[in-house]
């Protein structure tokens, strides 16, 4: 509630002239608020010395409406058949794609490495680096926990049967590893991803798995993540790559009687 003191006049006229502007401005000032409310004053005094009192409910004090609030605007409702916009309801059942980080920089001492060796191997540069990205990250000095060892991450019995003298050679490593690759591409009749898994997991246990990629875990992890690195080396160190069937046909070739 809101009183304000009038000015000391002596009749009932002066009194309403001089409070007419100071009534007028404090009306504009609550009539701009948004909330449009009433405003009740108090009833007129004989008195000049009679305090104008104002408010935004009527009671006693403020018997009199001087300023009505506007109807509110009626609410909008929809029409009894309407219907909501359809939405695309959220699928939680599509698995998320796994997510693999960027492929590491080739050192310069060892880009040359690789583009012989894949010449003599008749194998796409791209594929030895991102099997050498992932096995060892470049570093011909890398060891396993089980005992793979190398650029290429030859196990020492793999290394033996391909004849592979100085495991810990850059050469003699790459040459290996390419012609393991080179091998089990030949095996699975051009199938890169099956030839990786091999290269991953064993070639038994593809075959113990019906010719397809073993469910473990590392495996399904490794092999999109190779074929991913390759198409990464690919636009920048390959030629346009040959094709599996390509490569498999000449592999035989290469190795027929």
């Amino acid at each position: 509630m809101l009183s304000l003191r009038p000015f000391p006049v002596s009749s009932r006229l002066q009194r309403r002239r001089a409070l007419g502007p100071a009534l007028l401005a404090c009306v504009a000032g609550w009539t701009a608020a948004p909330a449009h409310a009433q405003v009740y004053a108090s009833a007129p005094a004989d008195d000049a010395a009679a305090p104008l009192v104002l408010s935004n409910f009527a009671s006693e004090d403020t018997p009199r409406l001087l300023i009505d609030a506007p109807p509110a605007a009626p609410k909008a409702t929809p029409p009894a058949d309407a219907t909501l916009p359809a939405t695309a309801p959220l699928d939680t059942t599509a698995p998320a794609a796994p997510r693999i980080a960027g492929a590491p920089g080739v050192p310069a001492g060892l880009l040359p490495w690789f583009q012989h060796v894949g010449r003599e191997h008749a194998l796409p540069v791209s594929l030895l680096l991102a099997v050498a990205a992932v096995e060892s990250g470049f570093n011909p000095r890398a060891r396993s926990p089980k005992g793979a060892q190398g650029l290429m991450q030859l196990m020492p019995d793999t290394a033996r049967q391909l004849g592979v003298r100085q495991v810990w050679s850059v050469g003699d490593n790459l040459r290996g590893g390419a012609s393991y690759l080179r091998a089990l591409l030949q095996r699975f009749s051009g199938d890169l991803p099956l030839a990786l898994a091999a290269y991953n997991a064993g070639e038994g246990a593809v075959q113990r798995a019906g010719n397809r990629i073993p469910d473990f875990e590392e495996t399904r992890l490794y092999v999109p993540k190779v074929m991913a690195w390759q198409r990464h080396y690919a636009a920048r160190h390959d030629a346009p790559a040959p094709r599996s069937a390509a490569l498999l046909a000449d592999a035989k070739g290469k190795h027929s009687p």
